[in-house]
C-alpha cells in the first residue's frame, strides 16, 4: 500500500498587504490502508493541503517543501506525471457537487472519463465498470442514471456521483474534503457509509479533511487536528477522544452541542499578521510568556505529537 509523506509543507498567498501564510511548515504520515481525519475550524488550511496534494493550487501560490508518493515528490512532477496520478492513484472527493459536475455532461461520461483517459478503457467497458460502481453506492435504475445531467440529481445524489468518479480507477489513496457538508444528518451518514464501504472494497487509504468531531471519531484510525495553518496535535482516534492533549483540541472538543457549546474565546489569527509565538497563546488557558515568545516544535508525548510548551 502507497503511503503520503508530508514535510515541512508551507502555502502562501500573496495579497495587497503581503501574503497569508495558509499552510505552515506542516508535516505528517498517511500510512497505506487507514483513515486519517484532518480536522479542524473553517479556514485553518485542511482544503489548502488537499489542493496541494492533488496539485490544484492557484498559480499565484507561493509553495514550499515535499509531497512524498511512490518515492516522488509531487510538488516538482510535471503535469504529465500529475495526470497520471491523479485519479487512477490518488482521487478527491471536494465538498460541492454543483461546482465538481460538468452540468452540461451526462452523469455516465464523467464518471468513465478517467478510466477512457487515464487508461485508455473503450467507451463500453468503461461504461460498464461504471454501472458495477453505481451498483455498489445504491443507484437502482442504471441505464436511467447515466444518461441523466447532474441537475435532476439530489444533492446526496450528486455526492455519490463524486464518489463514484473517484473510486472508479480503485485509487490507492482517496482524499474527501468535507464531503458531507450541506447534508442532513441521515444522508451524512449515508454517504459516509459508501465511502468507507469502496475504501475497503478497494483497500484504499482514505485522508478525511471535517470540522466534524463524531464523523472523524466514528470512521478515523488517527487524528490531526489543525490551527491557524499549523498540526498542533496527531494521536490515534481512540486516545485523542478519551483525552485530546493541545489546550486548542480541547477547547474545540468542549465547543461541541454535545459538550454544552461552550465557544473558544477570542478569534482565529489574521493570515497576514499572526502573533508571535504560538499562534493559540491569545486565546490559551495555559499561556505563558515562553508561549508568547516563541513557536513551540511538535513534542513527542505518550506515543502522540503535538505542539505545545505543556508537553516539554
Amino acid at each position: 500500500m502507497s503511503c503520503l509523506h508530508i514535510r515541512d509543507l508551507s502555502v502562501r498567498f500573496p495579497t495587497a498587504e503581503g501574503f497569508v501564510a495558509a499552510v505552515n511548515n506542516v508535516s505528517f504520515d498517511h500510512i497505506g490502508g487507514e483513515t486519517l481525519a484532518l480536522i479542524g475550524e473553517t479556514g485553518c488550511g485542511k482544503s489548502v493541503i488537499a489542493s496541494a496534494i492533488m496539485g490544484l493550487l492557484p498559480m499565484n501560490a507561493r509553495i514550499s517543501g515535499e509531497i512524498l508518493f511512490g518515492g516522488r515528490n509531487l510538488l516538482e512532477a510535471d503535469r504529465e506525471l500529475l495526470d497520471e496520478i491523479r485519479g487512477r492513484d490518488i482521487a478527491a472527493v471536494f465538498q460541492n457537487p454543483s461546482l465538481a459536475l460538468n452540468p452540461i455532461q451526462r452523469i455516465g461520461k464523467q464518471i468513465a472519463e478517467p478510466l477512457i483517459v487515464h487508461s485508455g478503457m473503450p467507451k463500453k467497458e468503461a461504461l460498464f465498470a461504471v454501472r458495477k460502481v453505481l451498483l455498489k453506492l445504491g443507484f437502482s435504475d442504471i441505464n436511467e442514471h447515466l444518461r441523466a445531467y447532474p441537475f435532476q440529481f439530489s444533492g446526496g445524489m450528486n455526492q455519490r456521483v463524486l464518489i463514484a468518479a473517484a473510486m472508479v480507477m480503485n485509487p490507492k489513496v482517496l482524499i474527501a474534503d468535507e464531503p458531507t457538508k450541506g447534508l442532513d444528518m441521515e444522508l451524512r451518514d449515508e454517504v459516509m457509509k459508501e465511502i468507507l464501504f469502496i475504501k475497503q472494497q478497494n483497500h484504499s487509504s482514505l485522508f478525511l479533511i471535517t470540522h466534524d468531531f463524531e464523523m472523524a471519531r466514528m470512521t478515523a484510525d488517527r487524528i490531526a487536528v489543525m490551527y491557524a495553518g499549523e498540526i498542533v496535535e496527531i494521536a490515534r482516534s481512540g486516545d485523542f477522544f478519551q483525552h485530546p492533549l493541545h489546550p486548542y483540541a480541547q477547547a474545540l472538543e468542549k465547543s461541541l452541542p454535545s459538550n454544552g457549546f461552550q465557544p473558544i474565546p477570542g478569534n482565529p489569527p489574521s493570515g497576514t499578521e499572526p502573533p508571535p509565538g504560538c499562534k493559540f497563546h491569545p486565546r490559551c488557558p495555559y499561556a505563558e510568556e515562553q508561549c508568547r515568545r516563541e513557536n513551540p516544535p511538535i513534542l513527542e508525548y505518550n506515543s502522540r505529537k503535538v505542539k505545545c510548551f505543556l508537553y516539554a
